[in-house]
């Protein structure tokens, strides 16, 4: 069986936005790694003379600390970053959608009038405007032959009847 072809139209934007992210990510865990660096150095130079202390604080507990504080600082800086990007893609995608249903939506009541130019370039609209003017032609088509037959003719005469099966067979082929 034929695997399926994913086609990526917009490889462009989503390379970028990939790129971002992982470029953000990388800053994020080299300056994590800094201040987690700087943060366990303090936390070391204040405990290496209290080793002998009874009451001080594990040395675990405290590194312990440090590190979850930076990781949930990660975190939640990643967080935000998908946020940000998921809206950015989001209003990428709505921005084509929107159009889209809307020719979709003029397709479903028939109404083929021309289409305004477009605001947005993108395949898929574009695909979709090709196909409104084939459908426009098509309909257009199917309306002459319905117009060329006579509703009031004498369908008792060989000749009549001959030409609306003829215009009924042409319609029939303009059906989908």
């Amino acid at each position: 069986m034929p695997r399926r072809k994913i086609r990526y139209v917009d490889q462009a934007l989503q390379r970028r936005l990939l790129f971002v992210l992982v470029a953000s990510e990388v800053l994020l865990v080299s300056v994590g790694l800094w201040v987690l660096y700087g943060h366990l150095s303090e936390v070391v130079n204040q405990n290496l003379y209290r080793v002998h202390q009874s009451g001080s604080q594990p040395m675990f507990t405290l590194l312990l600390r440090e590190t979850l504080v930076m990781l949930a600082g990660l975190v939640a800086a990643n967080l935000v970053l998908l946020v940000i990007a998921d809206r950015l893609w989001a209003g990428y995608v709505n921005s084509i959608l929107r159009p889209f249903s809307e020719l979709i939506a003029r397709t479903g009541v028939l109404d083929f009038k021309e289409d305004a130019p477009p605001a947005r370039q993108h395949p898929v609209l574009d695909l979709a405007r090709d196909w409104r003017v084939r459908e426009r032609v098509r309909y257009q088509a199917v309306r002459n032959e319905i117009m060329s037959i006579d509703v009031g003719a004498d369908f008792s005469s060989p000749e009549e009847r001959e030409r609306s099966l003829a215009a009924l067979q042409r319609l029939r082929q303009l059906l989908p």
